[in-house]
Protein backbone atom coordinates (compact mmCIF):
# COMPACT_ATOMS: atom_id res chain seq x y z
CA UNK A 1 0.00 0.00 0.00
CA UNK A 2 2.86 2.34 0.86
CA UNK A 3 4.52 1.67 -2.51
CA UNK A 4 1.24 2.34 -4.30
CA UNK A 5 0.82 5.61 -2.41
CA UNK A 6 4.42 6.57 -3.19
CA UNK A 7 3.94 5.86 -6.91
CA UNK A 8 0.72 7.88 -6.98
CA UNK A 9 2.25 10.87 -5.17
CA UNK A 10 5.28 10.90 -7.46
CA UNK A 11 3.06 10.69 -10.55
CA UNK A 12 1.19 13.77 -9.33
CA UNK A 13 4.41 15.78 -9.50
CA UNK A 14 4.07 15.90 -13.30
CA UNK A 15 1.02 18.12 -13.08
CA UNK A 16 1.24 20.04 -16.35
CA UNK A 17 0.60 18.74 -19.84
CA UNK A 18 4.12 19.81 -20.82
CA UNK A 19 5.73 17.77 -18.03
CA UNK A 20 3.72 14.72 -18.99
CA UNK A 21 4.63 15.12 -22.66
CA UNK A 22 8.36 15.40 -21.88
CA UNK A 23 8.20 12.37 -19.57
CA UNK A 24 6.50 10.43 -22.40
CA UNK A 25 9.12 11.74 -24.85
CA UNK A 26 11.87 10.29 -22.63
CA UNK A 27 10.16 6.91 -22.73
CA UNK A 28 9.95 7.06 -26.54
CA UNK A 29 13.65 7.90 -26.72
CA UNK A 30 14.61 5.00 -24.44
CA UNK A 31 12.54 2.63 -26.57
CA UNK A 32 14.11 4.06 -29.76
CA UNK A 33 10.72 4.82 -31.26
CA UNK A 34 12.20 7.61 -33.35
CA UNK A 35 9.23 8.29 -35.62
CA UNK A 36 6.83 8.75 -32.70
CA UNK A 37 9.57 10.67 -30.90
CA UNK A 38 9.85 13.18 -33.75
CA UNK A 39 6.10 13.75 -33.94
CA UNK A 40 5.85 14.45 -30.21
CA UNK A 41 9.07 16.48 -30.30
CA UNK A 42 7.59 18.87 -32.86
CA UNK A 43 4.48 19.24 -30.71
CA UNK A 44 6.52 20.01 -27.57
CA UNK A 45 8.66 22.54 -29.42
CA UNK A 46 5.48 24.38 -30.37
CA UNK A 47 4.24 24.30 -26.75
CA UNK A 48 7.53 25.70 -25.45
CA UNK A 49 7.53 28.47 -28.05
CA UNK A 50 4.05 29.59 -26.94
CA UNK A 51 4.67 29.36 -23.18
CA UNK A 52 4.54 32.77 -21.45
CA UNK A 53 5.67 31.50 -18.05
CA UNK A 54 9.44 31.46 -18.60
CA UNK A 55 10.75 30.78 -15.10
CA UNK A 56 13.32 28.28 -13.82
CA UNK A 57 10.88 25.42 -14.30
CA UNK A 58 10.41 26.37 -17.95
CA UNK A 59 14.15 26.46 -18.65
CA UNK A 60 14.75 23.21 -16.78
CA UNK A 61 12.09 21.44 -18.85
CA UNK A 62 13.52 23.04 -21.99
CA UNK A 63 16.99 21.68 -21.34
CA UNK A 64 15.59 18.21 -20.55
CA UNK A 65 13.62 18.31 -23.80
CA UNK A 66 16.67 19.32 -25.84
CA UNK A 67 18.85 16.75 -24.10
CA UNK A 68 16.49 14.01 -25.34
CA UNK A 69 16.56 15.53 -28.84
CA UNK A 70 20.36 15.52 -28.82
CA UNK A 71 20.50 11.89 -27.69
CA UNK A 72 18.33 10.86 -30.64
CA UNK A 73 20.42 12.97 -33.02
CA UNK A 74 23.60 11.34 -31.68
CA UNK A 75 22.23 7.91 -32.50
CA UNK A 76 21.81 8.93 -36.14
CA UNK A 77 25.59 9.49 -36.45
CA UNK A 78 25.05 12.23 -39.02
CA UNK A 79 27.76 14.82 -39.63
CA UNK A 80 25.61 17.91 -39.77
CA UNK A 81 24.61 20.80 -37.54
CA UNK A 82 21.72 20.21 -35.16
CA UNK A 83 20.52 22.96 -32.76
CA UNK A 84 19.48 20.67 -29.88
CA UNK A 85 22.79 20.72 -27.98
CA UNK A 86 23.08 24.51 -28.34
CA UNK A 87 19.49 25.04 -27.15
CA UNK A 88 20.09 22.66 -24.25
CA UNK A 89 23.15 24.66 -23.21
CA UNK A 90 21.37 28.00 -23.46
CA UNK A 91 18.36 26.76 -21.50
CA UNK A 92 20.65 25.38 -18.78
CA UNK A 93 22.56 28.70 -18.63
CA UNK A 94 19.33 30.62 -18.08
CA UNK A 95 18.10 28.14 -15.51
CA UNK A 96 21.36 28.48 -13.59
CA UNK A 97 21.45 32.29 -13.71
CA UNK A 98 17.81 32.73 -12.63
CA UNK A 99 18.11 30.19 -9.82
CA UNK A 100 21.39 31.63 -8.54
CA UNK A 101 19.97 35.15 -8.55
CA UNK A 102 16.84 33.94 -6.77
CA UNK A 103 18.89 32.22 -4.07
CA UNK A 104 21.26 35.19 -3.78
CA UNK A 105 18.32 37.55 -3.21
CA UNK A 106 16.89 35.33 -0.47
CA UNK A 107 20.31 34.96 1.14
CA UNK A 108 20.80 38.73 1.11
CA UNK A 109 17.35 39.19 2.60
CA UNK A 110 17.99 36.69 5.42
CA UNK A 111 21.40 38.20 6.14
CA UNK A 112 19.66 41.51 6.70
CA UNK A 113 16.89 40.11 8.90
CA UNK A 114 18.76 37.66 11.13
CA UNK A 115 22.36 38.81 10.58
CA UNK A 116 23.29 35.49 8.98
CA UNK A 117 26.37 35.01 6.83
CA UNK A 118 25.03 33.32 3.73
CA UNK A 119 27.19 33.66 0.62
CA UNK A 120 26.19 32.97 -2.97
CA UNK A 121 29.01 31.87 -5.28
CA UNK A 122 29.37 32.97 -8.92
CA UNK A 123 27.65 36.34 -8.35
CA UNK A 124 30.64 38.30 -9.78
CA UNK A 125 30.64 36.08 -12.88
CA UNK A 126 26.87 36.35 -13.30
CA UNK A 127 27.07 40.12 -12.80
CA UNK A 128 29.73 40.35 -15.51
CA UNK A 129 27.64 38.28 -17.94
CA UNK A 130 24.55 40.42 -17.40
CA UNK A 131 26.35 43.76 -17.61
CA UNK A 132 28.57 42.92 -20.56
CA UNK A 133 25.88 41.64 -22.93
CA UNK A 134 22.20 42.18 -23.65
CA UNK A 135 21.70 38.46 -24.27
CA UNK A 136 20.76 37.64 -20.67
CA UNK A 137 19.20 40.87 -19.42
CA UNK A 138 16.66 40.65 -22.24
CA UNK A 139 15.28 37.49 -20.63
CA UNK A 140 12.45 38.83 -18.40
CA UNK A 141 13.02 36.42 -15.49
CA UNK A 142 16.73 37.28 -15.35
CA UNK A 143 16.03 41.01 -15.66
CA UNK A 144 13.49 40.88 -12.81
CA UNK A 145 15.70 38.97 -10.37
CA UNK A 146 18.69 41.12 -11.32
CA UNK A 147 16.61 44.17 -10.44
CA UNK A 148 15.48 42.59 -7.15
CA UNK A 149 19.18 42.10 -6.37
CA UNK A 150 19.81 45.79 -7.06
CA UNK A 151 17.07 46.86 -4.62
CA UNK A 152 18.65 44.74 -1.89
CA UNK A 153 21.98 46.58 -2.02
CA UNK A 154 22.85 49.15 0.63
CA UNK A 155 23.19 51.86 -2.01
CA UNK A 156 19.95 50.97 -3.81
CA UNK A 157 18.02 53.91 -5.22
CA UNK A 158 14.42 54.80 -5.95
CA UNK A 159 15.18 54.25 -9.63
CA UNK A 160 16.15 50.64 -8.86
CA UNK A 161 12.76 50.14 -7.23
CA UNK A 162 10.82 51.86 -10.01
CA UNK A 163 12.62 49.77 -12.60
CA UNK A 164 11.62 46.59 -10.74
CA UNK A 165 7.97 47.66 -10.59
CA UNK A 166 8.06 48.50 -14.30
CA UNK A 167 9.47 45.07 -15.19
CA UNK A 168 6.82 43.31 -13.11
CA UNK A 169 4.07 45.31 -14.80
CA UNK A 170 5.46 44.61 -18.28
CA UNK A 171 5.92 40.87 -17.70
CA UNK A 172 3.00 39.72 -15.53
CA UNK A 173 2.98 36.08 -16.75
CA UNK A 174 6.65 35.13 -16.46
CA UNK A 175 6.21 33.53 -13.00
CA UNK A 176 3.49 31.51 -11.33
CA UNK A 177 1.43 33.16 -8.56
CA UNK A 178 3.54 31.78 -5.71
CA UNK A 179 6.85 33.06 -7.08
CA UNK A 180 5.30 36.37 -8.11
CA UNK A 181 4.09 36.90 -4.53
CA UNK A 182 7.64 36.24 -3.37
CA UNK A 183 9.04 38.87 -5.74
CA UNK A 184 6.44 41.44 -4.74
CA UNK A 185 7.51 40.90 -1.11
CA UNK A 186 10.93 42.25 -2.06
CA UNK A 187 9.34 45.36 -3.58
CA UNK A 188 7.17 45.79 -0.48
CA UNK A 189 10.18 45.41 1.82
CA UNK A 190 12.03 48.09 -0.14
CA UNK A 191 9.15 50.51 0.47
CA UNK A 192 9.00 49.57 4.16
CA UNK A 193 12.74 50.22 4.55
CA UNK A 194 12.35 53.64 2.96
CA UNK A 195 9.39 54.46 5.21
CA UNK A 196 11.46 53.46 8.25
CA UNK A 197 14.24 55.75 6.96
CA UNK A 198 11.83 58.68 7.18
CA UNK A 199 10.50 58.78 3.62
CA UNK A 200 6.70 58.73 4.06
CA UNK A 201 6.07 59.13 0.32
CA UNK A 202 6.78 55.40 -0.01
CA UNK A 203 3.53 54.64 1.82
CA UNK A 204 1.71 55.51 -1.40
CA UNK A 205 4.09 53.29 -3.37
CA UNK A 206 3.40 50.44 -0.96
CA UNK A 207 -0.37 50.82 -1.23
CA UNK A 208 -0.07 50.81 -5.03
CA UNK A 209 1.83 47.50 -4.82
CA UNK A 210 -0.94 46.05 -2.64
CA UNK A 211 -3.64 47.25 -5.02
CA UNK A 212 -1.89 45.81 -8.06
CA UNK A 213 -1.61 42.42 -6.37
CA UNK A 214 -5.26 42.57 -5.36
CA UNK A 215 -6.27 43.05 -8.99
CA UNK A 216 -4.42 39.85 -9.89
CA UNK A 217 -5.66 37.88 -6.83
CA UNK A 218 -2.08 37.30 -5.72
CA UNK A 219 -2.99 37.51 -2.04
CA UNK A 220 -5.37 34.57 -2.26
CA UNK A 221 -3.51 31.43 -1.17
CA UNK A 222 -5.65 28.38 -1.92
CA UNK A 223 -8.62 30.75 -1.97
CA UNK A 224 -7.88 32.25 1.47
CA UNK A 225 -6.62 35.75 2.29
CA UNK A 226 -3.73 35.67 4.84
CA UNK A 227 -4.74 37.52 8.02
CA UNK A 228 -1.43 39.41 8.31
CA UNK A 229 -1.68 40.75 4.77
CA UNK A 230 -5.31 41.71 5.41
CA UNK A 231 -4.26 43.66 8.51
CA UNK A 232 -1.26 45.33 6.87
CA UNK A 233 -3.31 46.57 3.91
CA UNK A 234 -5.97 48.08 6.16
CA UNK A 235 -3.41 49.73 8.46
CA UNK A 236 -1.62 51.33 5.51
CA UNK A 237 -4.84 52.51 3.86
CA UNK A 238 -5.97 54.13 7.11
CA UNK A 239 -2.63 55.87 7.58
CA UNK A 240 -3.01 57.31 4.10
CA UNK A 241 -6.58 58.36 5.01
CA UNK A 242 -8.00 56.51 2.03
CA UNK A 243 -11.08 55.62 4.06
CA UNK A 244 -13.51 54.86 1.23
CA UNK A 245 -11.07 52.42 -0.34
CA UNK A 246 -10.37 50.70 3.00
CA UNK A 247 -14.08 50.30 3.72
CA UNK A 248 -14.61 48.77 0.28
CA UNK A 249 -11.59 46.49 0.71
CA UNK A 250 -12.95 45.10 4.00
CA UNK A 251 -16.38 44.54 2.46
CA UNK A 252 -15.00 42.72 -0.61
CA UNK A 253 -12.29 40.56 0.92
CA UNK A 254 -13.40 39.66 4.46
CA UNK A 255 -15.27 36.62 3.13
CA UNK A 256 -11.94 35.22 1.92
CA UNK A 257 -10.47 35.07 5.44
CA UNK A 258 -10.00 31.59 6.87
CA UNK A 259 -13.18 30.53 8.73
CA UNK A 260 -11.34 29.94 12.03
CA UNK A 261 -9.95 33.47 11.99
CA UNK A 262 -12.75 35.26 10.17
CA UNK A 263 -14.77 36.74 13.05
CA UNK A 264 -11.77 37.97 15.05
CA UNK A 265 -9.94 39.45 12.05
CA UNK A 266 -13.09 41.00 10.57
CA UNK A 267 -14.30 42.56 13.84
CA UNK A 268 -10.85 43.82 14.72
CA UNK A 269 -10.32 45.33 11.25
CA UNK A 270 -13.69 47.03 11.24
CA UNK A 271 -13.06 48.33 14.77
CA UNK A 272 -9.73 49.75 13.59
CA UNK A 273 -11.56 51.46 10.72
CA UNK A 274 -14.24 52.90 13.02
CA UNK A 275 -11.68 54.14 15.56
CA UNK A 276 -9.64 55.90 12.87
CA UNK A 277 -12.74 57.55 11.37
CA UNK A 278 -13.98 58.71 14.79
CA UNK A 279 -16.87 56.25 15.24
CA UNK A 280 -15.73 55.35 18.76
CA UNK A 281 -18.89 53.65 20.04
CA UNK A 282 -18.91 51.28 17.07
CA UNK A 283 -15.20 50.54 17.60
CA UNK A 284 -15.71 49.66 21.28
CA UNK A 285 -18.71 47.48 20.47
CA UNK A 286 -16.77 45.48 17.88
CA UNK A 287 -13.64 45.09 20.00
CA UNK A 288 -15.71 43.55 22.76
CA UNK A 289 -16.62 40.77 20.31
CA UNK A 290 -12.99 39.92 19.56
CA UNK A 291 -11.61 36.88 21.38
CA UNK A 292 -8.03 37.81 22.11
CA UNK A 293 -6.51 34.33 21.66
CA UNK A 294 -3.86 35.59 19.21
CA UNK A 295 -1.16 37.75 20.78
CA UNK A 296 -1.27 40.21 17.89
CA UNK A 297 -4.99 40.90 18.30
CA UNK A 298 -4.60 40.94 22.08
CA UNK A 299 -1.98 43.70 21.92
CA UNK A 300 -3.27 45.79 19.05
CA UNK A 301 -6.94 45.37 19.89
CA UNK A 302 -6.28 46.38 23.49
CA UNK A 303 -4.30 49.43 22.37
CA UNK A 304 -7.10 50.54 20.05
CA UNK A 305 -9.53 50.16 22.97
CA UNK A 306 -7.25 52.31 25.15
CA UNK A 307 -7.00 54.96 22.46
CA UNK A 308 -10.76 54.92 22.04
CA UNK A 309 -11.41 55.42 25.77
CA UNK A 310 -8.97 58.31 25.74
CA UNK A 311 -10.61 59.86 22.68
CA UNK A 312 -14.02 59.54 24.37
CA UNK A 313 -12.56 61.04 27.57
CA UNK A 314 -13.78 57.96 29.43
CA UNK A 315 -10.95 58.16 31.93
CA UNK A 316 -12.40 55.66 34.40
CA UNK A 317 -12.51 52.89 31.77
CA UNK A 318 -9.15 54.04 30.39
CA UNK A 319 -7.24 53.72 33.68
CA UNK A 320 -8.96 50.50 34.74
CA UNK A 321 -8.34 48.76 31.42
CA UNK A 322 -4.75 50.03 31.13
CA UNK A 323 -3.73 48.76 34.58
CA UNK A 324 -5.40 45.38 34.03
CA UNK A 325 -3.88 44.95 30.60
CA UNK A 326 -0.38 45.90 31.76
CA UNK A 327 -0.47 43.09 34.34
CA UNK A 328 -1.72 40.61 31.74
CA UNK A 329 0.97 41.62 29.26
CA UNK A 330 3.79 41.23 31.78
CA UNK A 331 2.63 37.67 32.45
CA UNK A 332 2.51 36.79 28.74
CA UNK A 333 5.76 34.99 27.95
CA UNK A 334 4.76 34.36 24.32
CA UNK A 335 5.51 37.98 23.41
CA UNK A 336 9.15 38.61 22.43
CA UNK A 337 11.05 40.41 25.16
CA UNK A 338 12.03 43.45 23.08
CA UNK A 339 8.51 43.88 21.73
CA UNK A 340 7.04 43.53 25.23
CA UNK A 341 9.35 46.30 26.48
CA UNK A 342 8.18 48.64 23.71
CA UNK A 343 4.52 47.96 24.62
CA UNK A 344 5.11 48.37 28.37
CA UNK A 345 6.84 51.70 27.69
CA UNK A 346 3.87 52.72 25.55
CA UNK A 347 1.43 51.86 28.34
CA UNK A 348 3.48 53.78 30.92
CA UNK A 349 3.61 56.94 28.79
CA UNK A 350 0.02 56.50 27.66
CA UNK A 351 -1.05 56.51 31.32
CA UNK A 352 0.81 59.79 31.87
CA UNK A 353 -0.77 61.18 28.71
CA UNK A 354 -4.22 60.26 30.05
CA UNK A 355 -3.54 61.91 33.41
CA UNK A 356 -2.34 65.10 31.75
CA UNK A 357 -5.32 65.17 29.39
CA UNK A 358 -7.69 64.55 32.31
CA UNK A 359 -6.26 67.49 34.33
CA UNK A 360 -5.72 69.99 31.53
CA UNK A 361 -8.59 72.21 32.65
CA UNK A 362 -7.42 72.23 36.26
CA UNK A 363 -3.75 73.03 35.81
CA UNK A 364 -2.28 76.50 35.54
CA UNK A 365 -0.72 77.35 32.21
CA UNK A 366 2.75 77.29 33.75
CA UNK A 367 2.24 73.91 35.41
CA UNK A 368 0.64 72.48 32.28
CA UNK A 369 3.52 73.62 30.05
CA UNK A 370 6.04 72.14 32.46
CA UNK A 371 4.31 68.74 32.51
CA UNK A 372 3.75 68.80 28.76
CA UNK A 373 7.43 69.51 28.04
CA UNK A 374 8.49 66.73 30.40
CA UNK A 375 6.14 64.20 28.81
CA UNK A 376 7.18 65.16 25.27
CA UNK A 377 10.84 64.69 26.24
CA UNK A 378 10.09 61.28 27.73
CA UNK A 379 8.28 60.19 24.59
CA UNK A 380 11.04 61.33 22.23
CA UNK A 381 13.91 59.97 24.37
CA UNK A 382 12.55 56.49 25.14
CA UNK A 383 14.44 53.99 22.98
CA UNK A 384 12.00 51.09 22.68
CA UNK A 385 8.56 52.59 22.25
CA UNK A 386 5.48 51.37 20.39
CA UNK A 387 3.53 53.96 18.33
CA UNK A 388 5.69 56.92 19.33
CA UNK A 389 4.11 59.18 16.70
CA UNK A 390 0.58 58.62 18.04
CA UNK A 391 1.69 59.63 21.53
CA UNK A 392 3.26 62.81 20.19
CA UNK A 393 0.22 63.59 18.06
CA UNK A 394 -2.10 63.03 21.04
CA UNK A 395 -0.39 65.50 23.40
CA UNK A 396 -3.09 67.88 24.69
CA UNK A 397 -3.18 71.64 24.23
CA UNK A 398 -4.44 74.19 26.70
Amino acid sequence: LFQALKTWLVSRRATSELEQDIAFLQELQLRKLDRDFQLLSDQIAGELAQTEQRDTHYFWMSQVFNRERDIVFGRMQERRYDPAIQEQSEALDRYFIIQKLRLACEMRNRNRIIEAKYEAAFLPEISHLIQSSDEYIEEPAIAIYWQVWQTLQDNSSTQDYLRLVELLANHPKVFDAEELREIYRYAQNFCIRKINEGKPEFKSHLLTLYQYQLKRDLFLVDGSFPANDFKNIITLGLRLEDYDWVEQFIAVYHDHLEPKQHDNVYNYSLAQFYYTTGAYDEAVSLLRRVTFTDRYYDINGSIILLKTYLSQEDYESFHYFLDAYKIRLQRNREVAAGYRVSIVNFLRLCKRLGRLQERVDYLSSQDFDKRLTKLRTQITSTDQLFDRQWLLDSLPVK
